[in-house]
């Protein structure tokens, strides 16, 4: 099914990946995935969001939706999220995402990288400098 896919097989990195038009039904779908094969073992990860297939922005109301999630869940960030790389092949894509953080800084450790390579360069640093296993990554 197209929208957000999530991907644990990596643990403790996490890689999400779009897959087509991300709507409120696809953001729930991933959502619920999470929570379930994520949030539930609260254990430390690291994660990768690979927007290259993003092909739309969402509606106000998905982004609405979004944003709540993340407010609710901001507890599990704060304590087991530690560090997230965001890949975005567009440089103005990156270079606006960075100035948004610059105005409000994310809360944990975040890189914003050309391509899934980097990023997972930045997860394996970010999980040594946590002590976590990242020989299956190297």
């Amino acid at each position: 099914m197209p929208g957000l896919m999530l991907d644990t097989t990596r643990w403790p990195l996490i890689l999400t990946t779009i897959d087509g038009p991300v709507d409120r039904a696809s953001w729930d779908r991933y959502a619920l995935a999470f929570e379930r094969d994520v949030i539930d073992r609260q254990e430390r990860i690291v994660s990768i969001f690979d927007m290259s297939g993003l092909v739309n922005v969402p509606d106000l109301r998905t982004r609405a939706r979004i944003a709540e999630w993340s407010r609710e869940n901001e507890s599990f960030a704060l304590h087991y999220h530690s560090g997230l790389a965001i890949v975005a092949p567009n440089p103005l894509a990156r270079a606006l995402m960075k100035v948004l953080h610059w105005t409000v800084p994310p809360k944990i450790p975040t890189s914003y990288e050309k391509d899934l390579e980097s990023a997972i360069a930045f997860c394996v640093g970010r999980m040594r400098a946590c002590g976590l296993d990242a020989s299956h990554l190297a």
